[in-house]
């Protein structure tokens, strides 16, 4: 190899990215010297100004720094560097090398006292420019955001960032901090457009566009409530979500959000393989697992049922294996059980979330105890921060609005959806199985959108002309 360029590579080989800019230096005090090091200090002490022994020194201070990423080496490459390029101003490759250690100074010490000489770095290297290595703006912007992101800087962040882009296109990091403050504004369409500028740079990066999907996901969350109902965001992130597990197939958390987006968006059999590819991949991890029990629910709850109890082997007490299990007794009309299961989850996080009181509090009516009933869902409810749609429905079930006023408070369809089941629910348990069988009906004819209630009423139906189902064990 040409040993003009021997130093390059060598320092390329250490580098994990485009500029290993994020792996901290070692503190470590272990000898930083070696056999080659030593020898060429000997020779530069009779022969100081020697080009070829300067620059031999940096090669093997670099190779030493590969083996031992200690601190103390990185300032003697800095200082070695430095008087190497008086001597030789024009070595592009140790223009480089010193580039990347200033910069990884600046990061360990969050100073930008190294800045000015980067810039003058950066603005006379025709190399570096060539490269995806990060510019100087975009290390000040590191500095920033290690002192902490605030309203008072965030300005200043973006602009570094914005001037990031234009010193250095290729660097595809300068995109990625600048979308994710976006996305921390909310200005979602900004953050898309700014990772679609990086996507002309680098088609092949599957993160990149799983960030995409996830940004798609919350500008139709802070566009509705019922985001499942948008379906233009939701369509252009299934898109950037199957483009990344394109690039990376393998990719659990990816196929997670795919399955996901597919249960939103009502296309089951896409969902079914998507959950159990998932498994496939993850079978260790409860996320995997997890995914798959709740697809079993739309082919055979009592295949899920078997998949959950494999679960609870594992852990008796993990709060959304519990809530699968409450789900899987409610909708089989299996009251004692979902009540026991309720109860337990009661010393979980998921205490005081809604809609599990609300399936407690059906149960316990179910099972005879109104009262009961009354008292525990108007006590628990009060110690939580209710939406709006939810207080709705905690009215409607005290008897503070009619259905009707129920229905006229849902604002969209997954709200209906819900609407439709709890009346109908409410039917059942006055003993109206006529009504709560053109209710479960209406629930089915929303498609699934609310898919727990949907799954609910479609499993609950056979039941409503048993007639022991108010006291099943």
């Amino acid at each position: 190899m040409n040993v003009l360029y021997k130093i390059l590579f060598v320092f390329l080989l250490l580098s994990l990215h485009a500029c290993a800019l994020d792996k901290p230096l070692s503190q470590s005090d272990q000898d930083i010297t070696n056999e080659e090091i030593r020898a060429v200090q000997k020779q530069l002490q009779e022969q100081p100004n020697d080009i070829v022994l300067n620059r031999k020194l940096i090669e093997a201070y670099l190779d030493k720094f590969n083996k031992n990423k200690s601190r103390k080496l990185a300032l003697l490459l800095i200082e070695q560097a430095e008087k190497y390029l008086v001597l030789n101003s024009d070595d592009e490759p140790v223009k480089l090398v010193l580039y990347e250690f200033l910069a990884r100074d600046a990061l360990f010490k969050h100073s930008g006292k190294n800045l000015p000489r980067l810039s003058t770095i950066f603005n006379n290297s025709a190399l570096i420019k060539q490269t995806t290595y990060a510019p100087p703006s975009a290390i000040e912007a590191y500095i920033l955001l290690d002192r902490g992101l605030n309203k008072g800087n965030i300005p200043l962040v973006k602009k570094k960032l914005h001037d990031a882009i234009k010193e250095n296109p290729n660097y595809t990091k300068s995109y990625r901090m600048l979308s994710s403050i976006y996305r921390l504004e909310n200005r979602f369409n900004l953050a898309i457009a700014i990772l679609r500028q990086s996507e002309k740079i680098n088609a092949n990066d599957p993160a990149l566009y799983k960030t995409i999907g996830d940004l798609y996901i919350n500008k139709a969350r802070a566009k509705t409530s019922c985001f499942v109902a948008d379906e233009a965001n939701l369509k252009k992130a299934l898109q950037a979500y199957r483009q990344a597990v394109k690039l990376s197939p393998d990719d659990t958390e990816t196929h997670e959000n795919l399955a996901e987006l597919y249960h939103w968006t009502r296309k089951i059999p896409l969902y079914l393989h998507e959950a159990k590819r998932l498994y496939e991949l993850d079978q260790k991890s409860l996320s995997g697992r997890h995914y798959y029990a709740e697809s079993l629910f739309w082919r055979n709850p009592a295949t899920a049922y078997l998949q959950i109890s494999k679960l609870l082997q594992d852990d008796p007490n993990d709060p959304l294996t519990l809530s699968l299990q409450t789900r899987y007794y409610f909708m089989s009309g299996q009251w004692q059980q979902a009540l026991k299961v309720s109860e337990t989850q009661r010393s979980s996080a998921r205490e005081y979330e809604f809609y599990r009181l609300l399936r407690e509090y059906l149960i316990l009516r179910k099972l005879g105890k109104a009262d009961a009933a009354r008292a525990f869902f108007t006590d628990k409810t009060a110690q939580i921060d209710l939406k709006d749609w939810e207080l709705q429905l905690k009215k409607y079930y005290l008897g503070e609005i009619t259905e009707q006023g129920l229905l006229s408070k849902s604002a969209d369809v997954c709200e209906i959806t819900e609407a439709y089941f709890y009346i109908g629910f409410d039917h059942w348990l006055k003993g109206n199985t006529g009504q709560a069988r053109d209710y479960f009906n209406k629930t089915l004819s929303q498609g699934h959108p609310a898919y727990i209630e949907h799954n609910a009423a479609k499993n609950l139906l056979p039941l409503l002309d048993s007639t022991d189902y108010s006291s099943r064990n």
